[in-house]
């Protein structure tokens, strides 16, 4: 089992899983297939290419995680656990990677054994953490 399927479910288990697609008061969530969220993901995506408006909202959608993820590679690299200096530049790398992976996945351009994607962004990110480490200098 690879480490995306422990955390990730696979596309096809939808479950219950419920989102609020709504702000309004008396609006309560509502069960959207996995598939279709994808789908929806897809539309919005190719609307924003051309609408200003569409695309001023995914830029503002996205600049919370890109904080939220810069402030994680500028604690890794604090602490050791990373050598990556521009956690900015990092986070946004990261982010592209992961939105064009979604994009892929959902318009069935699968890795070329066929498998699961979301491995790859994983290792990714592993590879941050992990191999980076093992290359820091050390105290001596």
């Amino acid at each position: 089992m690879r480490g995306a399927e422990r955390y990730l479910p696979p596309c096809q288990e939808d479950g219950e899983q419920k989102i609020n697609v709504s702000q309004v008061a008396g609006t309560g969530p509502m069960h959207i297939p996995y598939s279709d969220q994808g789908r929806l993901f897809v539309q919005f995506f190719s609307r924003a290419a051309l609408d200003p408006k569409l695309q001023e909202v995914a830029a503002k959608s996205y600049q919370a995680d890109l904080q939220g993820i810069a402030k994680i590679f500028a604690y890794g690299s604090k602490t050791g656990q990373t050598m990556e200096e521009d956690a900015q530049s990092a986070a946004y790398g990261l982010m592209a990677m992961v939105v064009g992976l979604s994009f892929f996945r959902v318009a069935g351009i699968a890795p070329p054994r066929g498998e699961d994607n979301r491995y790859i962004g994983e290792q990714y990110v592993q590879r941050l953490f992990h191999s980076q480490k093992a290359n820091a200098p050390t105290g001596g």
